[in-house]
């Protein structure tokens, strides 16, 4: 009866290594199934890089300024040589500096889009390929050294 009863017991004992080893086994299975579906996730989406968007931005303020007297004259109401005279002075006198990430003459030319045509900022944040709280910043930066 002993032998038996012990027996159970090694089975029983058996049996439940075999259970926890059998959850553990789960357990990592769908951890790996569910890393990696976030990491198709992650590949699917529409990944963020500056530098992506820094030859983009470069080209806007290429294309507002340098394209053509015409454009230049209608998206900011003065000409290319009035523009880079303005930037100048107020870099000069009014002691406006550019930062890291944006130029003098993109903050003057977002300023005076935002004058000139009474453009919301939601609108030069799109036209300047910026974000919201960049053209807020630096828009009340111009009017200050104004």
């Amino acid at each position: 009866m002993r032998q038996i009863a012990r027996k159970k017991c090694e089975i029983e004992l058996i049996v439940k290594k075999i259970v926890n080893q059998t959850i553990v086994v789960l357990c990592i299975g769908i951890l790996c199934i569910s890393l990696g579906k976030l990491r198709a996730r992650r590949k699917n989406r529409n990944s963020y890089s500056l530098l992506d968007k820094i030859p983009d931005q470069i080209k806007k303020m290429q294309d507002l300024i340098e394209v053509s007297y015409e454009d230049c004259r209608n998206k900011l109401r003065m000409d290319q040589v009035a523009f880079t005279r303005l930037c100048h002075l107020l870099k000069r006198v009014g002691g406006l500096k550019s930062s890291r990430n944006i130029s003098i003459a993109e903050k003057v030319a977002m300023f005076l889009s935002i004058l000139a045509h009474h453009t919301k900022n939601r609108c030069v944040k799109l036209q300047f390929k910026r974000s919201g709280q960049t053209v807020s910043k630096h828009f009340h930066v111009s009017s200050s050294v104004y």
